[in-house]
């Protein structure tokens, strides 16, 4: 897999975000920080990464040059940090339940997925793929992500698997689509690139296989939507 490698989009779980969009002008944000926080014996970043309906948050932090993952609970305790093999582990998301879902990437740049529950790693890869990578998961256990197979696309597959069943994403005439999250209603976010084209483009696909895109920003430039990898 020939995978794009970005610096995660870092968003504070506790950020309080409110937009006042004006005629013919650049919206006005403001933000307010409700809370911050570090991993205790984080070296360089801490990184939080998703957040469940029940406040638990999960991310991964530098762990003297080595990513682990992490799980906060909503009094502010840390559990203890895990890595889900030998690899980085970078996570993608975390369930109302304690599920956190992810995936490990090594210096050769190879993906695979993986499910933590309370010191329980599960692998998870895309049968017949080579590379998989987690970003969003639900209640119900339903996910998503990315996933390359032998000689397929360099640039992957984006795919939901909605009780056992994976379906891959096709957005338009996209050749790079890449799903985020998915809630509990198994409508997913993401974004997508299409060849020839600048920039990159958010989507909302519903559970029926409909989809609303491009989903851009009102005025805002060519990049929209959440970027990962």
């Amino acid at each position: 897999m020939k995978s794009r490698l970005a610096f995660p989009l870092f968003i504070a779980p506790m950020v309080l975000i409110c937009a006042t969009v004006h005629a013919q002008s650049q919206p006005t944000v403001t933000v307010e920080i409700l809370t911050t926080f570090t991993y205790p014996g984080s070296t360089f970043v801490t990184a939080a990464k998703a957040i469940s309906n029940t406040g638990k948050v999960a991310g991964d932090f530098n762990n003297r040059g080595h990513q682990s993952g992490f799980v906060r609970l909503p009094q502010g305790k840390f559990g203890p940090a895990f890595n889900a093999s030998t690899a980085d582990t970078l996570v993608g998301a975390i369930n109302s339940s304690g599920v956190v879902a992810g995936y490990t990437l090594d210096p050769l740049t190879a993906a695979h997925g993986y499910f933590y529950d309370r010191g329980v790693v599960t692998p998870y890869d895309v049968p017949g793929s080579n590379s998989t990578l987690l970003y969003g998961l639900n209640d119900s256990g339903n996910l998503c992500g990315r996933y390359t197979v032998p000689n397929g696309p360099g640039t992957g597959t984006g795919f939901a698997s909605i009780g056992g069943t994976i379906t891959d994403i096709a957005i338009g005439a996209a050749d790079f689509v890449s799903p985020q999250a998915i809630n509990n209603n198994d409508e997913l976010v993401g974004w997508y690139s299409v060849s020839g084209e600048s920039g990159q483009h958010g989507f909302f696909r519903r559970a029926d296989g409909s989809a609303i895109f491009p989903l851009d920003f009102p005025g805002g430039a060519i990049y929209s939507g959440l970027w990962r990898q």
